[in-house]
């Protein structure tokens, strides 16, 4: 059961980051100030950017339309779990906003509550590196240029066997270096 519970989460992840700062008609740069808008959040348990995918030509060629913010956050202080204690929840917010006042419109978040017992990233500053940059929020994750997520699942009870009389859980780990085309042009 692990094993689909880290499948159907790593789809999610896949198919989330693999389309970040995802950019129609270079609609996700700010206009105020040229920026690109990619990657407002780059912690070591939270990762927060913008993607711009759409479904129709007219709202593809929506010049006002606003990019969607997407937030993976994994909850470190909530034991959501009587039998396993290390599993947390892993949070997944998808925000839309209103194309005429840039406040959010419309906040969904998911709580995926399966056992997670890691969600960690990496962020590196060159494609390839070993040495992973500092993590922070704001104007200083333009440098970000390629990450590696971790995801681990637990089993909700011990297995149990002769040669290890306390058990253990039983465990999936998922992990994926990720390296987005526009973070790679994103030169502000």
């Amino acid at each position: 059961m692990n094993r689909q519970y880290v499948t159907d989460i790593s789809d999610m992840l896949n198919d989330d980051l693999s389309n970040m700062g995802y950019d129609v008609n270079r609609i996700t740069r700010d206009p105020e100030t040229d920026v690109v808008r990619i990657m407002d959040c780059a912690q070591s348990h939270r990762i927060r950017f913008y993607r711009n995918l759409c479904e129709t030509e007219a709202e593809c060629n929506d010049p006002n339309r606003i990019p969607e913010r997407i937030e993976w956050r994994f909850l470190l202080d909530n034991e959501i779990s009587a039998t396993n204690p290390a599993h947390r929840t892993l949070l997944r917010t998808v925000t839309e906003f209103d194309p005429s006042t840039g406040d959010p419109l419309a906040v969904n978040t998911q709580e995926i509550n399966v056992g997670v017992t890691q969600f960690n990233i990496e962020y590196y500053e060159t494609v390839g590196s070993n040495s992973n940059i500092s993590p922070g929020c704001g104007s200083n994750v333009t440098n970000v240029r390629q990450f590696k997520v971790t995801l681990e699942v637990q089993s909700a009870e011990k297995i149990y066997s002769r040669s290890l009389a306390e058990g253990r859980y039983v465990r999936s780990v998922w992990e994926k270096r990720f390296t987005p085309a526009n973070l790679q042009i994103n030169t502000n």
